[in-house]
């Protein structure tokens, strides 16, 4: 978008579209709410000069993310800054949303998190089906149509894919009772020796112990919901 004076209506098009692409966290447009907040209650910026806030900003938004959301975002800083590009909220439109906020009262920081929370009650619409239904009642196309029916969370599919394939390997994990079994090569004994201190600590094994059996466990992946998606 060029550099001339955009309309209202314009900048909050631009507005809209950021709020659409984000995620369920709406880390871009609460970056923007907390740019907007900092200029209509300290003015110790200045909208159309980018480097007065392009750095600083991601600290406000972050204390605010914690607050909300218990998180940051932990995306490079290349990628955070995208919402400061062209086709995104740029420096002029950031000016004409500014303006507008300042003349009422802070209408922009509270339209911002007005549609937070719109996407937060259908996450909690998303959540309240797997607490309600009980396991004959629930249906996996049914729980994944509310993410891919509803614009807000479309977005965030993918992360509910993962935390249903976390559930479904935690149910079969459980279920076969899956033993993992770690050993070393008898054969490896003198190499063994000079590490046992380490093989130990890491593996629990030593030259007294070449085999390890326990359960299979998973970690490191989507745990949202898993909890209440496994019971089915």
């Amino acid at each position: 978008m060029s550099q001339r004076s955009p309309t209202i209506n314009e900048a909050k098009s631009a507005l809209d579209t950021v709020i659409k692409k984000a995620r369920i966290h709406l880390y871009k447009p609460i970056h923007i709410a907390e740019i907007l907040y900092r200029d209509r209650m300290f003015g110790d910026i200045t909208l159309n000069e980018l480097d007065t806030y392009r750095t600083v900003s991601r600290r406000w938004r972050d204390e605010v993310c914690i607050m909300l959301l218990g998180r940051t975002s932990t995306s490079s800083m290349r990628y955070q800054d995208d919402v400061f590009n062209n086709n995104a909220i740029p420096p002029n439109i950031l000016a004409a949303l500014g303006q507008e906020n300042r003349q009422y009262d802070g209408v922009v920081e509270a339209y911002i998190y007005h549609r937070l929370l719109q996407r937060h009650e259908q996450l909690a619409h998303a959540l309240q089906y797997c607490i309600q239904k009980t396991p004959e009642q629930f249906f996996l196309r049914d729980f994944l149509a509310i993410f891919w029916h509803e614009a807000g969370l479309r977005r965030s599919i993918d992360k509910v894919f993962e935390v249903v394939v976390y559930a479904l390997f935690v149910v079969l994990v459980e279920e076969l009772q899956v033993i993992i079994t770690v050993s070393i090569d008898p054969s490896q004994q003198p190499l063994l020796q000079e590490f046992e201190d380490f093989t130990q600590a890491l593996l629990r094994l030593d030259s007294s112990t070449l085999v390890v059996q326990q359960s299979a466990k998973l970690f490191g992946m989507k745990k949202l919901f898993a909890e209440d998606l496994r019971k089915y």
